[in-house]
């Protein structure tokens, strides 16, 4: 049973690494000249972009502490049975709320796009190898991100 729901664990951390990691710069490419942001929408994505990485790093932080903690109790001679529940739920409830947050950011950031540029967005999630991860796309199309 431990050792499911260490496995268990371990596979949330690689997700919220990954929400983390996501909010990452990406190299940006040239958007066509049509669809290309306005300043005033590269300063919106930007904010937006801000406000998620503050969120991101308060997040790590936290999970960093969760993981060590749930680390200690199953490392200690005599694991708490309470701990590792009351871990167990706080993990995974931080690793939910970091998913609805990053939709958050997602859903703010589709909503400074113009219905053009939204559609640019769908003709490229439609190629095969995209990563569908639309915050990160959108720094790729547009160079919104720094």
């Amino acid at each position: 049973m431990a050792m499911r729901f260490h496995s268990a664990l371990r596979m949330s951390l690689p997700a919220a690494v990954f929400l983390a990691a996501s909010m990452q710069a990406a190299q940006p490419q040239t958007a066509p000249a049509a669809n290309a942001l306005t300043g005033a929408q590269k300063q919106r994505l930007q904010a937006i972009e801000a406000g998620a990485g503050a969120k991101d790093d308060q997040f790590s932080r936290s999970m960093r502490e969760l993981a060590k903690a749930f680390d200690r109790n199953i490392l200690s001679p005599k694991p708490s049975a309470e701990t590792d529940e009351n871990l167990t739920n706080e993990i995974a409830g931080n690793v939910a709320q970091a998913v609805r947050m990053r939709m958050a950011v997602v859903r703010d950031m589709v909503k400074v796009l113009t219905p053009e540029q939204k559609n640019a967005l769908l003709v490229e999630l439609a190629k095969p190898d995209t990563n569908p991860d639309l915050a990160e796309l959108i720094g790729k199309m547009f160079g919104s991100q720094q």
